[in-house]
């Protein structure tokens, strides 16, 4: 009876050791995958160093269904240096890897796509890409290529701002309260239920003011604003009324009456005061509180057919030039010392009749050497300057010559 229960305990002791074993087995097995999942997952940053904007640069993009729109937009805006550099900025204070992949993921697709920029393949094949397309549209539908510039902008400036917020980082571009240039602008505090309104003197020529309710949009810029932002001013004035009402709006596109023969004409249109109708004698009018640095014009390429409902594509010529001249009686009175010059970089065409069909290609002027190259999905080509003036622009990008 004592050796059975001898035997039993015996039994019992093994059980347990091999229920042990088992349990150990499974744990570091658990461990291992968690470990090869986390390897899987984590990303290496891409050396910017290695990315420069010589010609040989420049990369076809396969086109992976309809995607041509996307491909012009990162095609342009991955061949300006100061995208690049605002980029490289914030992406390198991200400490860890995975954060920048899965809190930052349009910041860190186009990384991984221009780290790639120097295969020695002239078109890539990018999921990360096509990543950043289903953020945006995931149909597979063709869209318009403005409208997905607008998202990538207004995602990337969020991004770039949960950085700056996370790490503390103070810009040099601030928030809208504190981006106007208030030199000649004397602030008188107003008591009011909505603290983005106030009320300014402004001081203009000839000793003589203006007060002006003053109306700005509740809108925050990262570093992203040091190279597209722009800020208008529109201000609404009553005949022989010393004030009036005045709103404040950032862009980072500015969009452009289409039935103008010239971009210039476009500007002139765009800045002229206007009758507001039905109310008598007020008239509206727009500023520059502030140029960009890279100055985008959407032309507005496209009108509504309302007898047969669709988007049509406006076909008659556009005159534009290398050079963009923006006058100083464009901008707030006090900023009015000279005229701001821009020079040509980038132009999206559209090819086609309808806004939902047709073609996306682009050209590219070199940084280096200043020449041109057109892009059409996987074909990158040099071309003639003398070629552009035969386009029809749908977005134009002009650089501010300093």
């Amino acid at each position: 009876m004592e050796s059975q229960e001898k035997n039993v305990k015996k039994k019992s002791g093994l059980k347990g050791l091999f229920e042990e074993i088992e349990a150990e087995k499974k744990k570091k097995k658990n461990k291992n995958k968690k470990q090869n999942d986390l390897n899987k997952n984590t990303k290496t940053k891409p050396d910017f160093s290695k990315i420069t904007n010589s010609s040989s640069d420049f990369k076809g993009l396969k086109n992976f269904g309809n995607s041509c729109y996307s491909n012009v937009i990162i095609q342009i805006l991955t061949s300006i240096p100061e995208f690049i550099n605002v980029l490289y900025k914030r992406y390198s204070v991200v400490e860890n890897e995975n954060d920048l992949f899965i809190d930052y993921p349009i910041l860190s697709r186009i990384i991984e796509i221009m780290s790639n920029y120097k295969a020695k393949n002239t078109s890539l094949a990018s999921n990360y890409l096509k990543e950043i397309v289903n953020k945006f549209d995931s149909s597979g539908n063709q869209n318009d290529a403005h409208e997905f510039l607008v998202f990538l902008l207004d995602r990337l400036n969020n991004e770039l701002l949960n950085i700056e917020n996370k790490y503390k980082i103070i810009n040099d571009t601030k928030d809208m309260n504190n981006n106007l240039e208030t030199d000649n602008i004397k602030e008188e505090p107003k008591e009011s239920q909505n603290d983005d309104e106030g009320e300014w003197e402004e001081v203009k020529k000839g000793g003589k003011t203006m007060k002006q309710t003053n109306s700005i949009k509740n809108f925050k810029t990262s570093i992203l604003g040091e190279v597209f932002q722009g800020i208008l001013k529109q201000d609404i004035i009553q005949k022989g009324n010393s004030k009036s009402n005045c709103q404040i709006e950032p862009f980072f596109t500015l969009h452009l009456d289409n039935e103008e023969p010239s971009i210039e004409n476009m500007f002139e249109k765009f800045f002229k005061k206007k009758s507001i109708e039905d109310s008598g004698d007020k008239y509206i009018q727009s500023f520059l509180e502030k140029c960009p640095n890279i100055f985008i014009v959407n032309t507005k390429g496209f009108f509504y057919d309302k007898k047969n409902k669709i988007i049509v594509k406006i076909k008659k010529e556009l005159i534009f030039g290398e050079k963009l001249i923006i006058k100083k009686d464009y901008m707030s009175p006090y900023l009015r010392n000279k005229n701001i010059e821009y020079e040509l970089i980038g132009i999206v065409v559209h090819k086609g009749n309808l806004a939902t069909e047709g073609h996306y290609i682009c050209y590219c002027k070199d940084n280096k050497d200043k020449t041109w190259f057109y892009l059409d999905d996987n074909k990158v080509i040099k071309v003639s300057e003398d070629l552009l003036h035969k386009l029809r622009p749908y977005i134009l990008f002009y650089k501010k010559i300093v």
